[in-house]
């Protein structure tokens, strides 16, 4: 009987401590299995999140490098269409005040500057993706006045009224100085990393 009172005292003694330890237990490995599915699904979203987070950082590298890209070309064409036409608008200057008793030299001289006038043209429609909407407008302005003016250079009639003409002379001038101004400004704001490097 002793015997058998020792064995349920062990018996209830080991219900008594092995139960809340066995509950102890099975809390803990409950815990530790919820952390480890925690963990996963976590490193799961951070990592789709350093995937998204890549993606990003490569669009802004990307669109900062075409953002460059283009603030530079502006840089080129600016100046080169800014050239052309003003070539063009000295030639038919020059064309206006030429002698017209040299048939031949007359039309050399003609053929140049309309020449010149068709090359400013190609390099504005060669730029046109990099001009802005402002220099547009005075792009437009230059160049009709500059095509106004090579009406007059080329079709003066000899001791004709010359007021006219340098109205539209005038005109020209002011027009090729509202786009040097507002090619300037534009290209004055640009940032160090926009400019070119030559």
């Amino acid at each position: 009987m002793f015997l058998l009172a020792v064995l349920v005292t062990i018996e209830t003694v080991a219900l008594l401590i092995g139960v809340p330890l066995l509950l102890l237990y099975l809390r803990e490995r409950v815990k530790n299995l919820a952390r480890e599915a925690s963990e996963r699904v976590i490193a799961g979203h951070r990592h789709e999140l350093a995937e998204v987070l890549e993606a990003s950082k490569a669009e802004l590298r990307r669109r900062g490098e075409e953002s460059n890209l283009y603030a530079r070309e502006r840089h080129r064409a600016y100046p080169q269409i800014y050239r052309r036409y003003r070539i063009a608008a000295d030639l038919f200057i020059q064309l206006l005040k030429a002698s017209r008793g040299d048939a031949e030299e007359f039309e050399k001289r003609k053929q140049a500057a309309l020449r010149a006038l068709r090359l400013a043209k190609n390099a504005e429609i060669l730029s046109d993706l990099y001009l802005s909407d402002a220099v547009r407008d005075h792009l437009n302005e230059a160049r009709t006045s500059v095509a106004a003016f090579s009406v007059e250079a080329t079709n003066r009639v000899i001791n004709s009224p010359i007021e006219p003409i340098m109205e539209k002379e005038n005109r020209m001038d002011m027009a090729m100085l509202a786009l040097r101004n507002a090619m300037r400004d534009e290209l004055r704001t640009a940032t160090d990393s926009e400019r070119p490097k030559y």
